[in-house]
């Protein structure tokens, strides 16, 4: 699987709720997550920052690997698209624990600009923002329509390498913050598994009896390994695992547990999604309750 496929696998998951069937939301979170990761976004030098809608002088960006871009249109409910109170919590975490590794760049196209300064001074939200009064950011890089993928984490480059609003979504900051720190690397390269035992068959299991059990992976390859994400074929099936990347020649365990309710044979999968090319790997477990 290559970098840009396995960062699409932690953003589905994340940005969609997981189904047994692809929805139309879905397929659409996968088409515009496909289409924009390794983008390159583009910025005009016209439009000034402002603080409280006076002219500001520019931070300097480019001092920061990495930056996220939120952008804001005149459609709606201005206040509840903003959520300045949850970003300026996300800016005070960024600057205690990703210092001079991430910047913010905001995006404001409002249909009003004294009630977007009014927000900004009520809120006390004194971030440098850009006034983009002629939409300029949407024209120069067709942004999605779907408010969800208009914020954007991208590179020194400008490259983007996930998309998802960290503000309203949870998942989408964590994801975020492990790029940034390296736990996942949008350039992976691709290694190689062995499963230890790929078919598990459980043997003396009572309906409703909890049994656990370890699915083993190994490095086999010369790049460390990346497990995104697991997903099992249903609810009677958990796992966790390790969420730190795998050396090469280790062997990590994903603890799983099943409870089957019903008597008689079942047979569930659990899929793991990681940097190999026969990405998802998938372990078999089966067996009968009585």
């Amino acid at each position: 699987m290559s970098s840009k496929k396995l960062l699409i696998v932690s953003l589905i998951a994340i940005l969609v709720i997981a189904c047994t069937q692809k929805t139309e939301k879905q397929a659409q979170a996968e088409q515009i997550v496909m289409e924009w990761v390794g983008k390159t976004l583009h910025f005009s030098k016209d439009i000034p920052l402002t603080v409280y809608g006076k002219d500001t002088v520019l931070p300097d960006f480019n001092a920061t690997p990495y930056k996220i871009l939120l952008y804001v249109d005149s459609t709606g409910c201005t206040s509840c698209k903003l959520k300045l109170f949850e970003w300026q919590k996300l800016i005070a975490e960024a600057d205690t624990l990703l210092a001079d590794k991430l910047s913010f760049v905001f995006y404001f196209q409002p249909k009003n600009k004294e009630e977007l300064v009014y927000l900004f001074r009520r809120d006390r939200f004194n971030y440098p923002v850009y006034i983009d009064h002629g939409n300029t950011l949407m024209k120069l890089n067709k942004l999605p329509e779907d408010a969800t993928f208009q914020c954007f984490l991208f590179d020194a480059n400008n490259k983007v390498l996930s998309i998802g609003n960290p503000a309203l979504n949870p998942g989408v900051w964590k994801l975020y913050k492990k790029i940034i720190t390296g736990q996942i690397s949008a350039d992976s390269k691709n290694t190689t598994v062995e499963q230890i035992q790929d078919e598990i068959e459980l043997h003396d299991i009572k309906k409703g009896e909890t049994r656990k059990l370890q699915l083993r992976l190994k490095n086999t390859g010369n790049t460390a390994l990346v497990i995104t994400d697991i997903k099992t074929s249903c609810g009677c099936t958990t796992a966790n695992w390790q969420k730190s990347p795998v050396e090469p020649r280790k062997i990590t365990a994903i603890n799983a547990e099943i409870n089957i309710k019903e008597e008689g044979f079942f047979q569930k999968t659990v899929s793991v999604y990681c940097n190999t090319t026969n990405s998802p790997v998938i372990f078999t477990i089966k067996g009968s309750t009585k």
